[in-house]
Protein backbone atom coordinates (compact mmCIF):
# COMPACT_ATOMS: atom_id res chain seq x y z
CA UNK A 1 0.00 0.00 0.00
CA UNK A 2 1.42 3.34 -0.53
CA UNK A 3 0.40 6.12 1.75
CA UNK A 4 2.08 9.08 -0.33
CA UNK A 5 3.92 9.52 -3.77
CA UNK A 6 7.38 7.80 -3.85
CA UNK A 7 9.91 10.33 -3.57
CA UNK A 8 11.10 12.51 -6.89
CA UNK A 9 13.73 10.92 -9.35
CA UNK A 10 17.15 12.22 -8.03
CA UNK A 11 16.23 12.90 -4.81
CA UNK A 12 19.47 10.81 -3.28
CA UNK A 13 21.43 13.13 -4.67
CA UNK A 14 19.54 15.96 -3.81
CA UNK A 15 19.65 15.32 -0.45
CA UNK A 16 23.46 14.75 -0.57
CA UNK A 17 23.74 18.19 -2.12
CA UNK A 18 21.61 19.85 0.61
CA UNK A 19 23.97 18.28 3.44
CA UNK A 20 26.83 19.33 1.68
CA UNK A 21 26.30 22.92 0.38
CA UNK A 22 24.21 24.35 3.20
CA UNK A 23 25.67 25.39 6.65
CA UNK A 24 27.36 21.88 7.21
CA UNK A 25 26.50 20.19 10.56
CA UNK A 26 29.20 17.20 11.53
CA UNK A 27 26.19 14.61 11.66
CA UNK A 28 23.35 13.45 8.86
CA UNK A 29 20.82 11.28 10.32
CA UNK A 30 17.75 9.26 9.10
CA UNK A 31 15.03 9.02 10.95
CA UNK A 32 12.48 6.22 10.39
CA UNK A 33 9.16 5.29 11.49
CA UNK A 34 8.93 1.11 11.44
CA UNK A 35 5.48 1.14 12.27
CA UNK A 36 5.11 1.37 8.47
CA UNK A 37 7.63 -1.11 7.41
CA UNK A 38 7.93 -3.79 10.50
CA UNK A 39 8.39 -6.78 8.04
CA UNK A 40 11.11 -5.16 6.16
CA UNK A 41 13.02 -5.25 9.58
CA UNK A 42 15.54 -7.57 7.94
CA UNK A 43 16.51 -5.88 5.00
CA UNK A 44 16.68 -2.45 6.88
CA UNK A 45 18.97 -4.53 9.16
CA UNK A 46 21.02 -5.40 6.36
CA UNK A 47 21.39 -1.87 5.18
CA UNK A 48 22.22 -0.29 8.13
CA UNK A 49 23.99 -2.84 9.81
CA UNK A 50 27.31 -1.11 10.27
CA UNK A 51 25.71 2.23 11.52
CA UNK A 52 25.16 3.54 14.86
CA UNK A 53 21.00 3.46 15.35
CA UNK A 54 18.86 4.42 18.53
CA UNK A 55 15.44 3.23 19.28
CA UNK A 56 13.78 6.15 20.41
CA UNK A 57 11.33 4.04 22.42
CA UNK A 58 14.00 2.47 24.68
CA UNK A 59 13.69 2.71 27.92
CA UNK A 60 10.49 4.77 27.65
CA UNK A 61 8.09 2.64 26.79
CA UNK A 62 7.95 -1.11 26.36
CA UNK A 63 5.10 -3.47 25.40
CA UNK A 64 4.72 -6.90 23.14
CA UNK A 65 6.45 -6.20 19.25
CA UNK A 66 7.37 -2.38 20.42
CA UNK A 67 10.58 -2.97 19.31
CA UNK A 68 9.62 -3.74 16.11
CA UNK A 69 7.13 -0.54 15.24
CA UNK A 70 9.51 1.79 17.53
CA UNK A 71 10.99 5.26 15.71
CA UNK A 72 14.71 4.96 15.19
CA UNK A 73 17.42 7.01 14.57
CA UNK A 74 20.35 5.94 12.30
CA UNK A 75 23.60 7.75 12.14
CA UNK A 76 24.61 7.82 8.55
CA UNK A 77 28.06 7.57 7.18
CA UNK A 78 30.60 10.50 7.32
CA UNK A 79 31.56 9.74 3.73
CA UNK A 80 29.97 11.17 0.76
CA UNK A 81 29.81 7.83 -1.44
CA UNK A 82 29.00 5.83 1.47
CA UNK A 83 26.28 8.22 2.50
CA UNK A 84 24.11 8.38 -0.53
CA UNK A 85 24.55 4.76 -1.12
CA UNK A 86 22.89 4.36 1.85
CA UNK A 87 20.06 6.76 1.70
CA UNK A 88 19.31 5.58 -1.84
CA UNK A 89 18.89 2.12 -0.14
CA UNK A 90 16.25 3.39 2.34
CA UNK A 91 14.58 5.67 -0.37
CA UNK A 92 13.81 2.49 -2.12
CA UNK A 93 13.02 0.46 1.24
CA UNK A 94 10.82 3.25 2.16
CA UNK A 95 9.21 4.68 -1.01
CA UNK A 96 5.32 4.73 -0.61
CA UNK A 97 5.74 5.10 2.99
CA UNK A 98 5.55 8.68 4.83
CA UNK A 99 8.71 6.78 7.04
CA UNK A 100 11.82 8.26 6.31
CA UNK A 101 13.63 12.17 6.97
CA UNK A 102 16.80 13.16 7.32
CA UNK A 103 17.69 15.72 10.16
CA UNK A 104 21.50 17.51 9.75
CA UNK A 105 22.58 18.23 13.26
CA UNK A 106 26.00 19.13 15.46
CA UNK A 107 24.89 16.73 17.99
CA UNK A 108 25.99 13.01 18.74
CA UNK A 109 23.46 10.57 17.80
CA UNK A 110 22.82 9.76 21.65
CA UNK A 111 22.45 13.30 22.33
CA UNK A 112 19.63 13.66 18.95
CA UNK A 113 18.08 10.67 20.16
CA UNK A 114 17.42 12.05 23.90
CA UNK A 115 16.37 15.20 22.46
CA UNK A 116 13.86 13.45 19.78
CA UNK A 117 12.53 11.53 23.20
CA UNK A 118 11.96 14.61 24.72
CA UNK A 119 9.58 16.15 22.09
CA UNK A 120 7.25 12.85 21.85
CA UNK A 121 4.38 13.44 24.29
CA UNK A 122 1.58 16.01 24.30
CA UNK A 123 -1.40 17.32 26.59
CA UNK A 124 -4.68 18.76 25.71
CA UNK A 125 -6.23 21.05 27.74
CA UNK A 126 -8.72 19.00 28.81
CA UNK A 127 -5.53 16.75 30.05
CA UNK A 128 -6.02 14.14 27.11
CA UNK A 129 -2.29 12.66 26.72
CA UNK A 130 -1.00 12.83 23.37
CA UNK A 131 1.89 10.78 21.16
CA UNK A 132 3.45 12.92 18.73
CA UNK A 133 4.64 10.94 15.88
CA UNK A 134 6.79 12.99 14.45
CA UNK A 135 8.45 9.85 12.41
CA UNK A 136 4.99 10.19 10.31
CA UNK A 137 6.34 12.28 7.63
CA UNK A 138 2.98 13.78 7.43
CA UNK A 139 2.37 14.11 11.53
CA UNK A 140 5.73 15.96 11.15
CA UNK A 141 4.19 18.00 8.67
CA UNK A 142 1.02 18.75 10.66
CA UNK A 143 2.74 19.70 14.00
CA UNK A 144 5.46 22.12 11.89
CA UNK A 145 2.26 23.95 10.43
CA UNK A 146 0.43 23.95 14.34
CA UNK A 147 2.84 24.64 16.45
CA UNK A 148 3.19 28.21 17.77
CA UNK A 149 6.57 29.62 17.15
CA UNK A 150 7.94 28.88 20.39
CA UNK A 151 6.90 24.72 20.25
CA UNK A 152 8.45 25.00 17.05
CA UNK A 153 11.45 26.22 17.79
CA UNK A 154 11.73 23.70 20.75
CA UNK A 155 10.95 20.94 18.20
CA UNK A 156 13.57 22.21 15.97
CA UNK A 157 16.26 22.89 18.43
CA UNK A 158 19.85 21.33 18.14
CA UNK A 159 19.20 20.90 14.11
CA UNK A 160 21.28 22.69 11.35
CA UNK A 161 17.92 21.31 8.76
CA UNK A 162 15.30 18.70 9.39
CA UNK A 163 14.67 17.51 5.53
CA UNK A 164 11.54 15.20 4.91
CA UNK A 165 9.24 14.43 1.75
CA UNK A 166 5.69 15.57 1.56
CA UNK A 167 2.91 14.05 0.44
CA UNK A 168 3.74 14.52 -3.16
CA UNK A 169 7.46 12.95 -2.94
CA UNK A 170 9.04 16.68 -3.10
CA UNK A 171 11.65 17.01 -0.67
CA UNK A 172 11.22 19.87 1.79
CA UNK A 173 13.71 21.33 3.67
CA UNK A 174 12.98 23.44 7.15
CA UNK A 175 15.82 25.11 9.23
CA UNK A 176 16.59 24.41 12.58
CA UNK A 177 16.29 27.19 15.31
CA UNK A 178 19.53 26.66 17.25
CA UNK A 179 22.45 24.61 17.67
CA UNK A 180 21.91 23.46 21.33
CA UNK A 181 18.43 21.41 22.50
CA UNK A 182 16.34 23.51 24.77
CA UNK A 183 15.53 22.58 28.75
CA UNK A 184 12.11 22.62 28.39
CA UNK A 185 11.10 18.38 28.59
CA UNK A 186 7.66 18.70 29.74
CA UNK A 187 4.82 17.65 27.06
CA UNK A 188 3.86 19.91 24.48
CA UNK A 189 0.62 21.86 25.96
CA UNK A 190 -2.21 22.29 22.82
CA UNK A 191 -4.89 24.30 23.05
CA UNK A 192 -7.98 23.74 22.11
CA UNK A 193 -7.27 25.56 18.19
CA UNK A 194 -4.27 23.56 18.08
CA UNK A 195 -6.17 19.98 19.10
CA UNK A 196 -8.95 20.44 16.51
CA UNK A 197 -7.11 21.63 13.55
CA UNK A 198 -4.75 18.66 14.41
CA UNK A 199 -8.10 16.28 14.04
CA UNK A 200 -8.72 18.45 10.55
CA UNK A 201 -5.67 17.96 8.80
CA UNK A 202 -5.46 14.22 10.05
CA UNK A 203 -9.13 13.10 8.66
CA UNK A 204 -8.24 12.97 5.19
CA UNK A 205 -5.40 10.59 5.62
CA UNK A 206 -7.88 8.81 7.79
CA UNK A 207 -10.44 8.55 5.13
CA UNK A 208 -7.87 7.79 2.31
CA UNK A 209 -6.54 4.87 4.59
CA UNK A 210 -9.87 3.40 5.03
CA UNK A 211 -11.23 3.57 1.48
CA UNK A 212 -7.53 1.71 0.23
CA UNK A 213 -8.00 -0.81 2.60
CA UNK A 214 -11.61 -1.46 1.82
CA UNK A 215 -11.89 -1.97 -2.21
CA UNK A 216 -14.56 -4.56 -2.45
CA UNK A 217 -16.45 -1.77 -0.56
CA UNK A 218 -15.39 1.65 -2.13
CA UNK A 219 -14.10 0.47 -5.28
CA UNK A 220 -10.08 1.04 -5.97
CA UNK A 221 -8.19 3.84 -6.10
CA UNK A 222 -5.97 5.00 -9.05
CA UNK A 223 -3.93 7.97 -9.83
CA UNK A 224 -1.57 9.47 -7.37
CA UNK A 225 -2.30 9.17 -3.69
CA UNK A 226 -1.11 13.21 -3.30
CA UNK A 227 -3.83 13.80 -6.27
CA UNK A 228 -6.54 11.97 -4.34
CA UNK A 229 -5.75 13.66 -0.80
CA UNK A 230 -6.24 17.02 -1.96
CA UNK A 231 -9.21 15.66 -4.00
CA UNK A 232 -10.82 14.44 -0.30
CA UNK A 233 -9.75 17.93 1.37
CA UNK A 234 -11.70 19.85 -0.99
CA UNK A 235 -14.60 17.36 -0.74
CA UNK A 236 -14.39 18.36 3.24
CA UNK A 237 -14.23 21.81 2.48
CA UNK A 238 -17.67 21.62 0.88
CA UNK A 239 -19.24 19.76 3.92
CA UNK A 240 -21.06 22.46 5.94
CA UNK A 241 -21.83 20.47 9.24
CA UNK A 242 -19.32 18.63 11.61
CA UNK A 243 -18.57 15.14 10.54
CA UNK A 244 -17.50 11.88 12.11
CA UNK A 245 -14.88 9.63 10.77
CA UNK A 246 -17.34 6.73 10.85
CA UNK A 247 -20.47 8.90 8.84
CA UNK A 248 -21.49 7.16 5.63
CA UNK A 249 -22.84 10.77 4.40
CA UNK A 250 -19.18 11.57 4.55
CA UNK A 251 -18.07 8.71 3.25
CA UNK A 252 -20.80 9.39 0.16
CA UNK A 253 -19.30 12.51 0.09
CA UNK A 254 -15.88 11.95 -0.34
CA UNK A 255 -16.56 8.90 -3.03
CA UNK A 256 -18.25 11.30 -5.29
CA UNK A 257 -15.94 13.29 -5.28
CA UNK A 258 -13.04 10.69 -6.08
CA UNK A 259 -15.43 8.93 -8.76
CA UNK A 260 -15.76 12.59 -10.24
CA UNK A 261 -12.33 13.17 -10.82
CA UNK A 262 -11.61 9.27 -12.40
CA UNK A 263 -9.34 8.85 -9.17
CA UNK A 264 -11.63 5.43 -8.01
CA UNK A 265 -12.46 2.83 -10.00
CA UNK A 266 -15.65 0.58 -9.93
CA UNK A 267 -17.38 2.71 -7.74
CA UNK A 268 -19.64 0.76 -5.40
CA UNK A 269 -21.15 3.25 -2.58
Amino acid sequence: MEWVDPPQHGSASLIQQRLTTEPVASGAYALLDMAFASELAPQFKQAISEQSCVSLYADLYSGPDLDAIAPVLLALPSNDDDRLSLVQRLLHLTSGKPMLSIIASDLPVEALARHLQQQMEAVTSDERAWMLRFADTRSLHSLLEVFAPIQRERLMAGMSYWHYFGRDGQLVSVPGTSSHTMSDTKPYELDDRQYQRLQRIALPDALLFNIVRRPDLFGQLHGRVSTAHACIEEALKRLTAPVDLHDAKLYGAVISALAEQQLILDEVV
